[in-house]
């Protein structure tokens, strides 16, 4: 079942990465292709269940998941990129991921603590900390910089 969980979840985070697609579609004057797009899904679903199921059991039916929802969302893309000439993604999105992995690696190298909330304290500040720091110094959101450096100004401001 861990599998499962573990695929499923890749396939959620992909639609959430990809969302902003569909929405973009359905406020225009094509937003009949979400229908379509959706017959689409669930006629690829069906036909990947049936070939994957059978060979790797409750998994296929992860993998057929999977696999589904990221066509899915690259005809979406696809569609944006002919019709709108947009790509909702950029460079950033993939240093994003970088340091998303990164971080998920280093706090792999942790040695586990005996006391599950001194475990959860240390890890959770080291992600946080890592995480966070490297998003703001490496200016991968313009929000989260802006928001940072008005916050700062606010507070210098109180100080003084």
């Amino acid at each position: 079942g861990f599998m499962v969980v573990y695929i499923i979840g890749i396939a959620k985070l992909t639609d959430m990465a990809f969302s902003v697609n569909g929405e973009i579609i359905l406020m225009s004057k094509y937003y009949r292709f979400s229908t379509y797009s959706i017959v689409v899904l669930a006629i690829l679903t069906i036909i990947l269940n049936y070939l994957l199921i059978p060979h790797f059991g409750i998994n296929g039916a992860a993998y057929a998941s999977l696999i589904s929802i990221v066509l899915f969302n690259l005809l979406k893309m696809g569609f944006l990129k002919l019709k709108f000439n947009l790509i909702p993604f950029s460079f950033k999105n993939l240093l994003l991921i970088a340091i998303t992995v990164s971080v998920w690696y280093l706090n792999q190298l942790i040695p586990k603590q005996e006391l599950v909330i001194v475990d959860i304290l240390i890890r959770s500040t080291f992600v946080t900390v890592l995480y966070c720091g490297l998003v703001v110094l490496l200016r991968i959101s313009e929000d989260i910089n802006r928001y940072l450096n008005n916050f700062i100004k606010k507070y210098n401001k109180k100080n003084q």
